[in-house]
């Protein structure tokens, strides 16, 4: 009975082999055969960043104004061209370089978060030879791809969409059109891109979802989709959410990752369900009532750092308050 199996195992292997080479097929230019998909044998994801950022396609982190979502996208930057994790997670490199077109901040401002970064850490300021940077965004896919035609990367931040998406963002097609010749970039350069974006107004009043990012489509093409939301309790913290990542299991995105932030860097200080990130109008009453507190005796950027907020942040709240009548 044993020989009789083994001669069956033996008989299937020919037989299998046999039939591969009958059926030995090359698909025309341009087009993949699927028996050569599966004679690869991948079997799991390749990561950039484990559990969050694939090695190769768009992805997107969006959040409303002031959270901090670009130097989230900066810090992830210099930790995937110097560092070993990022949030907690392996990152898996080819060139430990990076590339950062930015038109939501200035050249100065860039130079003062590096030094923010690099002068009150461990960080390695060698590292920066391999990030390079760019402020305008004219033609962003010719450009990219006369870069990469001389210079392998890891990951590309864009920041920000609006100011270089050339169309309605209302207009699905034409998002989703403008997206793939980015997407083709980086299946052949092979690298990860990161769009930074802005979230709806409003939408601190529900919780993380993939729907509160502003326009359409940026999402629905992305293969990881990360909501920057504030906590709304503790001004120090921030949720990293994973509203969408089709190659992550379920419960990776049910529950924020709560980080604080560190000189420019952010640290992971544990982790909350996306029900509880809701911000009220009850709660901005609450901030507002601080601040007015504090700007009897504080100018607005101690209150800024001590509060953990941006300076615009706090000037907007001083503005409301001298039209609300329960602070006049």
């Amino acid at each position: 009975m044993e020989n009789e199996t083994l001669d069956a195992v033996e008989k299937f292997i020919v037989d299998k082999e046999g039939l591969a080479k009958e059926n030995k097929y090359e698909a025309p230019k341009g087009w993949v055969n699927g028996l050569t998909l599966y004679n690869r044998g991948t079997t799991s994801y390749s990561y950039l960043v484990n559990n969050l950022f694939l090695k190769t396609g768009i992805s997107t982190i969006y959040g409303v104004e002031d959270t901090g979502k670009s130097q989230l996208a900066l810090s992830l930057l210099l930790s995937v061209i110097g560092e070993e994790t990022f949030l907690g997670k392996k990152i898996n490199t080819e060139h430990k370089r990076g590339l950062l077109i930015s038109t939501e901040d200035a050249e100065e401002d860039i130079e003062v978060r590096l030094h923010m970064m690099v002068d009150n850490s461990e960080y390695l300021e060698d590292n920066l030879k391999r990030l390079d940077t760019r402020y305008t965004a004219k033609d962003p896919v010719k450009t990219l791809s006369d870069y990469l035609e001389k210079t392998k990367v890891d990951l590309v931040v864009l920041d920000c969409f609006g100011d270089m998406f050339p169309h309605d963002m209302k207009q699905l097609n034409h998002t989703r059109v403008w997206l793939q010749e980015f997407y083709e970039l980086t299946t052949q350069y092979k690298f990860h891109l990161l769009f930074v974006h802005h979230s709806k107004k409003g939408s601190e009043a529900y919780k993380p979802h993939a729907s509160n990012c502003s326009g359409v489509g940026l999402t629905a093409k992305g293969r990881t989709s990360i909501e920057f939301r504030k906590d709304p309790e503790d001004i120090d913290k921030r949720h990293v959410c994973i509203v969408k990542a089709n190659h992550l299991k379920e419960e990776l995105k049910q529950d924020s990752i709560e980080v604080k932030f560190n000189h420019g860097f952010f640290k992971v200080s544990g982790s909350k369900q996306f029900d509880m990130l809701v911000i009220t109008d009850e709660e901005k009453s609450r901030l507002m009532e601080k601040i007015v507190v504090l700007s009897a005796t504080k100018t607005q950027a101690v209150i800024a750092e001590e509060l953990g907020i941006n300076q615009s942040q706090v000037s907007r709240y001083l503005k409301k308050a001298k039209h609300d009548e329960k602070y006049s």
